[in-house]
Order: C-alpha cells, then sequence, then structure tokens
C-alpha cells in the first residue's frame, strides 16, 4: 500500500512541478508578445479650439504621433480654427497619419495640403512624405506620373 500511496504522490508532484513550470514559462513570455498601440484617451470635445491647438503642437513636438493625428484631426474639424492654423495643422496632420501607419490618411492628407498651398509640391516635406505614403500603398502608377 505504501508503494500505491508513493507512486499516486510522485504523480501528484510531478504534476504540480509541470504545472508550475507552465506557469512561469507562459508569464515570461508575456513580456514578448506585441502590446497594444495605446490609443489616446483624451476627448477633443471638451476642449476649446485654443487648447487643442496647444495639445496638438505638444502632442506633435513629443513624437507623439497617433496623438498628433488624432488632435489634428478633430481640430481641422472645427468651424472656429483660426485661418492661420490651417495649413499647418494639415501639414503635420499629414505626417502624423504616415508616421501612424495610416498611409491612405496620409494620401489624402498630402493632397489636401497640395490644395491648400500651391508652394506645398515644392516642400521637401510633402515630397519625401508623397513618395513614402505612395511606396507604402503601392501606388506605382500615381508614382509613375509623380516621378515624371
Amino acid at each position: 500500500m505504501t508503494s500505491v500511496f508513493m507512486g499516486s504522490l510522485s504523480h501528484n508532484i510531478f504534476a504540480v512541478v509541470l504545472l508550475a513550470t507552465f506557469i512561469f514559462a507562459a508569464s515570461g513570455c508575456v513580456s514578448l508578445q506585441k502590446q497594444p498601440v495605446k490609443i489616446p484617451t483624451v476627448s477633443t470635445e471638451s476642449m476649446n479650439t485654443q487648447t487643442l491647438v496647444s495639445e496638438a503642437e505638444k502632442a506633435w513636438k513629443t513624437r507623439d504621433y497617433i496623438t498628433s493625428e488624432l488632435f489634428y484631426t478633430r481640430l481641422l474639424e472645427r468651424s472656429d480654427i483660426p485661418e492661420k492654423v490651417i495649413l499647418p495643422a494639415t501639414e503635420r496632420l499629414a505626417v502624423s497619419s504616415f508616421k501612424s501607419g495610416h498611409y491612405h490618411e496620409a494620401e489624402a492628407r498630402l493632397d489636401q495640403w497640395k490644395k491648400l498651398s500651391d508652394e506645398a509640391v515644392n516642400s521637401p516635406v510633402w515630397q519625401k512624405y508623397y513618395f513614402e505614403t505612395l511606396t507604402a500603398i503601392k501606388d506605382f502608377p500615381k508614382l509613375r506620373d509623380h516621378l515624371s
């Protein structure tokens, strides 16, 4: 009876050790998994336009492109946006969209920038991001037209 009890006990100990090893290994792998993108949780609706301008600029300067994209998008939707803010906000939104991996949005904002300013296509920034955006979305016919 003792040998049966000892055999059963050794199986139980083995199962506990195996389970503990699995839990330890699984918890160690958590840090290796891709972490979710941190999405801004700030509501822009409660901000007045000047505060939104300041917060968008702060996000831009700290290279927080996801937040910058959100804030500049919301800013450009405002009816009371100062005229002098529209062009730089559009430029920064185009770049922020690209840097956030939203290439189709970046293309739309680059087109908007070009409509707002005749000088846009002469800007090295516009040229760089237009080229990189068309490459990212694999719009080679449009890229070919642009380069010719």
